[in-house]
């Protein structure tokens, strides 16, 4: 799937993605009474770009450059702006794929979304 196939509501996501930019961690408040970190960013393909969710756990797993292999994610939409998800039941892995285009090329190329 490339990024510019994405809508909300789209769940059994697989993409893979270059991280372009990673926004700066923020706490937000849980329903349940707690707090949960999330840190927004901003990834994508030369077809175009989104905001993939990091949450927890999963922020320390990325860098600005790396490509991710995404399986099973979801997409919602937040105040207007499409989310790209993991969730619980999706899976984010950080692979060397020398192929896929660099950030400079996404940059160049991408129509946002």
């Amino acid at each position: 799937m490339k990024v510019s196939e994405l809508r909300p509501g789209a769940s059994r996501v697989d993409i893979k993605v270059r991280v372009l930019k990673l926004g700066e961690e923020k706490t937000l408040n849980s329903r349940s009474g707690g707090t949960l970190r999330l840190v927004e960013a901003e990834v994508g393909d030369t077809t175009g770009t989104v905001i993939l969710n990091l949450w927890q756990e999963s922020i320390g797993m990325v860098n600005e450059g790396d490509v991710v292999d995404i399986k099973n994610g979801y997409v919602t939409s937040f105040r207007g702006e499409m989310k790209l998800n993991v969730g619980k039941y999706g899976k984010m892995t950080v692979i060397d794929d020398p192929t896929f285009p660099s950030v400079a090329q996404i940059r160049s190329r991408k129509t946002s979304i």
